[in-house]
């Protein structure tokens, strides 16, 4: 991250340069912290405490609308997907 003389922040996120204006910066805050880390983490934690992490999403049985733990599930779904894919490919190549 950058910030620029005008106020302005530069972010690069998987070769974008976002330029995001000082009013729209804790909007961009909010949706870092709320979604994109959740979701990394849960991407991490899938891949590497995967018993943590479902102990983790377990913890949000009672019903509870928890915006954070939905998005750590969806990032564990990505990497399963991905995981997936992986080994289809490998069974695929060693035929």
């Amino acid at each position: 991250m950058i910030f620029l003389p005008s106020g302005d922040l530069l972010v690069t996120f998987r070769n974008y340069n976002l330029t995001l204006s000082s009013e729209s910066l804790l909007l961009q805050v909010l949706f870092w912290t709320r979604v994109i880390r959740p979701y990394n983490e849960g991407y991490q934690l899938a891949k590497y405490e995967p018993k943590l992490l479902e102990t983790l999403l377990r913890s949000d049985d009672q019903g509870q609308s928890n915006s954070y733990l939905k998005a750590m599930e969806q990032g564990k779904d990505q990497y399963e997907h991905e995981k997936m894919v992986d080994e289809m490919k490998l069974s695929r190549l060693s035929k």
